[in-house]
Formats: structure tokens, C-alpha cells, sequence
């Protein structure tokens, strides 16, 4: 059960993340400071939900 709100809670994080990266992008070039920050910052985000993701599958693969 704490598995899958800390799961909701991170893609939570990502969107909330994500929407605001958009949002600034629209207010401001691509290559400013803001959305490379916000970018990155969503990048570190995906980077992290994906290792969680690999790491289960590759336990489960190795339990299996």
C-alpha cells in the first residue's frame, strides 16, 4: 500500500513538474535559465521514477 501512494505521490511531482516546465516555456525562450531549470529538475524526476521501475522489474525477473 505505501509502494503505490509513494508511486502516486512521484507521478504527482512529475506533472506538477512538467506543467510548470510547459508554462514556462511558453513565457520564455527555450534556451533561458527557467526552463532549462525546470527541465532538468523534471528530467532528475523521470531519471528516479524510471530507476524504481527498472529496479522492481529486474528483482522480479531475478526472484521469477
Amino acid at each position: 500500500m505505501k509502494k503505490d501512494l509513494k508511486n502516486k505521490k512521484m507521478l504527482e511531482e512529475i506533472e506538477i513538474a512538467r506543467k510548470k516546465m510547459v508554462q514556462l516555456a511558453y513565457e520564455n525562450p527555450l534556451n533561458s535559465k527557467e526552463v532549462v531549470d525546470a527541465s532538468t529538475k523534471l528530467d532528475k524526476l523521470l531519471n528516479v521514477y524510471n530507476n524504481i521501475h527498472i529496479s522492481k522489474k529486474t528483482k522480479t525477473l531475478v526472484h521469477s
